[in-house]
């Protein structure tokens, strides 16, 4: 019993020190991502994206002035903070993952007059880039010269776009890590609880053994003195049949 019980403790010793490794794991995990995110702010003003103005493909043939940003961040991150952004500013849309229309979009922060808006998410060689085209009638597409002002905004709505993505990721990460260790904290206080009842079984299994080997003592001397009796009463009888 003793032999099976410190076979039981050395089991949940050996799942200890693994689980004290994998929370080692997740507080560095902690660490590295609070650095990212305490860093985060000064990183963006050093390295920045800036969104650029180009010719976007907008449908199979047909390229129209846009706007794009690099995005640091997964493109599950980004398309889910896109779709978030038109909910919130309750632009209908339609289109497929990675290509969304909003057709006769009233978007102050873009321009007082109304607009097409296409949002393309693309990823290339790991790389994330949104693209936005806006429109103020039949491809009259925006674009520095001929509308300044809404080019300006497009622009500046990218360039504040595309860190917020890359901060959201950061904190889903940190959420993430944190959920984790709060899983590995509780799997161990487990582990603890179960380690305090083995130490106290095998306790109990000491004394337990240690009250039996005074018995066993006491029973030696108990049994000499038996026999010793016996012996002496076989020759009482042996005399008495003579």
């Amino acid at each position: 019993m003793l032999q099976f019980s410190t076979f039981r403790e050395t089991s949940h010793l050996s799942a200890a020190f693994l689980l004290s490794q994998r929370l080692f794991s997740v507080v560095k995990l902690l660490i590295f991502v609070c650095l990212l995110l305490g860093a985060s702010s000064l990183g963006q003003a050093l390295q920045a994206q800036e969104a650029t103005e180009r010719l976007i493909e907008v449908e199979k043939k047909k390229a129209l002035n846009g706007f794009e940003i690099e995005i640091t961040a997964a493109s599950e991150t980004a398309e889910a903070a896109l779709l978030n952004w038109l909910k919130e500013k309750k632009l209908k849309y339609k289109g497929k993952k990675g290509e969304y229309t909003v057709t006769a979009a009233m978007l102050p922060d873009f321009s007082a007059k109304t607009m097409d808006l296409y949002f393309f998410l693309t990823e290339k060689k790991g790389k994330i880039t949104l693209a936005l085209v806006g429109t103020l009638g039949y491809d009259l597409a925006i674009n520095s010269k001929d509308y300044p002002a809404e080019a300006s905004n497009i622009k500046k709505w990218l360039n504040e776009f595309a860190p917020k993505v890359a901060d959201l990721e950061r904190q889903m990460k940190l959420e993430a890590a944190m959920a984790q260790l709060a899983d590995l904290e509780k799997e161990q206080k487990k582990i603890q609880s179960n380690q305090e009842s083995l130490q106290k079984s095998i306790e109990d299994y000491k004394k337990k053994i240690a009250q039996a080997e005074t018995d066993l003592e006491k029973g030696k001397g108990d049994l000499e003195e038996k026999s010793k009796q016996i012996a002496e009463l076989q020759k009482t009888i042996s005399q008495l049949q003579k």
